[in-house]
């Protein structure tokens, strides 16, 4: 079947990749996780993987581990997988993220709750094992107790996603349990750097001060400026300041409205760059 899926969307401009299985897990043989990551599942990614190649050498495949635990922070077992394909891998490492021991303790307890810090150490360590970039494919806090608990804990992912990963998908379940307003909007979807003219060495968004900072170097095959979502009518109603590390006439910068996108083509000549965006008001206090 995805051979034939390969094939219809080999060429189409908006498909980056394929994920062959939402959530895979072990079934009835519940304690078998390691041994079925082993076995049948890495078999089953492996064969697709090949499968794929055989008709589209350029997209990306994204694969999740199994879904039994990993997604709360525990160490999965996949055989590190191979791609065929003529260039340089074009895997992605593709896991989930959702809290459990939330249930368990009532609410979020972060001198009790090691969700956010074990996953971060193994997917890590699962990114660097299959020499695979780490992206988070789904993410929420599916039941929560007080708002304040919620928005502590979701504060708290993004700012360990910010750190490890090279994107995420946040999962709405609105329509379940959680409140997803405005307020709450502001949190999740703030601003974030969409394209790098360089290799991002880190990036952070305050949801709190809405100070936004990127660090980068050049890479010389980069094209392009670099792209900053900002979504300034919504998070900087009474205006933002940009500033760049670069000396004053070697960087310029452009913004869309339309697409609420920030373009800033850094110094070529330097080689690292840090980009900042704040509130007005916050920028004329440390002046």
């Amino acid at each position: 079947m995805w051979v034939h899926v390969a094939e219809r969307f080999a060429d189409h401009p908006a498909v980056i990749g394929f994920n062959f299985m939402n959530e895979p897990w072990q079934g009835s043989g519940l304690f078998r996780m390691a041994d079925f990551d082993q076995h049948e599942y890495s078999d089953f990614l492996q064969r697709m993987i090949d499968a794929v190649r055989k008709v589209d050498n350029d997209r990306w495949i994204f694969y999740e581990p199994n879904a039994f635990l990993t997604n709360q922070g525990m160490p999965n077992y996949l055989r590190v997988l191979d791609d065929p394909r003529e260039g340089s891998n074009r895997l992605a490492f593709f896991p989930h993220l959702y809290p459990f021991q939330i249930d368990l303790f009532g609410g979020y307890d972060p001198e009790r709750d090691n969700t956010l810090a074990n996953w971060e150490k193994n997917r890590i360590a699962d990114s660097v094992r299959q020499q695979a970039p780490l992206l988070l494919g789904e993410w929420a806090m599916l039941s929560y107790f007080d708002r304040e608990n919620l928005e502590q804990w979701n504060k708290e992912a993004l700012a360990m996603m910010e750190r490890v990963t090279s994107g995420w998908a946040y999962w709405d379940c609105r329509y379940f349990f959680e409140t997803f307003d405005d307020d709450f909007r502001d949190i999740v979807a703030g601003v974030y750097p969409r394209a790098t003219a360089g290799t991002p060495t880190s990036y952070r968004y305050d949801p709190e001060t809405r100070v936004f900072t990127l660090e980068l170097e050049n890479y010389d095959a980069a094209v392009g400026p670099t792209q900053i979502y900002l979504p300034s009518e919504r998070l900087y109603p009474d205006g933002w300041e940009l500033s760049v590390s670069d000396a004053d006439g070697t960087w310029e910068s452009d913004y869309d409205a339309e697409t609420q996108v920030l373009s800033v083509w850094t110094d070529p000549d330097t080689k690292a760059h840090t980009i900042t965006v704040m509130p007005t008001a916050l920028s004329s206090r440390m002046k």
